[in-house]
């Protein structure tokens, strides 16, 4: 496919169709040229891969240290939906490839979208959601793919937020990896809510002399605080595995929460910890 570079977009009330091909988003500085720069609302947007053959991928290009897709800081997003875009990158020196940081309020939805990033940073999560006030951003994620997200230092494989509110419905996460944990590290007072989903295929490898418990699919962050609240619903773990390299370490093999937790027709199944 062809790769094709693109600017700032500045479009309110709007449905963007993107061909299938590969987008190289990139900026001087590594972040994404959605950072706002200036512009301080984007409202009603929906940006939709295809349509035509193929995958709407969108990458970057740069190298230098915490490279991003999209950078969203201090901004009024309003209503934004990303449909059937692939989000890839190989050896990235990425942290919150999809990084949702500071005073930035609300909704995002990425709808059958697939997230697939290997990366070399040490930083947590390919997805990063820690906004300033918990009431203000809503991230939604339905219908989605989490694909081998993984790197030889990162701590979260696919999501980490603190202070968040996220949804995640119909999503599927495979293959992810991480030193702390695999698929979703939350704390800080955030809400994740879980339903009809799959973890499958998850591991962690804790190497640090924290006492600090993590898990292979799912755990509170280091610093856990009171208004965390987990609910999982119709969702299935199977074949995800812990394994610290220190036998002292306390890590469970699937979950591990340490506030409120709500697990309503789930299942799992074929998941360990190995010492």
């Amino acid at each position: 496919n062809q790769t094709k570079t693109m600017h700032q977009w500045r479009l309110c009330n709007a449905v963007i169709n993107v061909a299938p091909g590969t987008y190289d988003i990139q900026a001087a500085n590594g972040n994404a040229s959605y950072t706002p720069n200036g512009l301080t609302e984007y409202t009603n947007l929906t940006i939709v891969g295809g349509p035509g053959e193929g995958e709407t991928i969108f990458t970057t290009g740069n190298t230098v240290a915490n490279s991003r897709i999209f950078h969203f800081n201090a901004v009024k997003i309003g209503n934004l939906t990303f449909k059937g875009i692939s989000f890839k990158k190989e050896s990235a020196n990425a942290v919150g490839l999809l990084n949702f940081t500071g005073a930035v309020s609300g909704n995002v939805t990425f709808e059958d979208c697939v997230i697939s990033v290997q990366t070399t940073n040490n930083n947590p999560g390919i997805v990063r959601v820690t906004p300033s006030k918990k009431e203000d951003l809503l991230v939604n994620f339905e219908g989605c793919q989490f694909i081998n997200n993984s790197g030889s230092s990162l701590k979260v494989g696919a999501v980490y937020a603190t202070n968040a509110q996220i949804r995640i419905n119909e999503c599927i996460f495979d293959g992810n990896k991480g030193t702390q944990t695999g698929d979703i590290q939350y704390g800080t007072a955030t809400t994740l809510f879980i339903n009809r989903s799959v973890f499958k295929n998850s591991e962690n490898t804790y190497s640090s002399s924290s006492t600090y418990a993590h898990a292979s699919s799912i755990s509170n962050s280091a610093a856990p605080a009171v208004g965390d609240t987990l609910c999982i619903n119709n969702s299935v773990f199977y074949n995800n595995m812990s394994k610290p390299t220190t036998a002292s370490h306390r890590i469970t093999p699937v979950i591990f929460n340490q506030q409120r937790h709500y697990m309503i027709n789930t299942s799992v199944d074929n998941s360990s910890y190995q010492s």
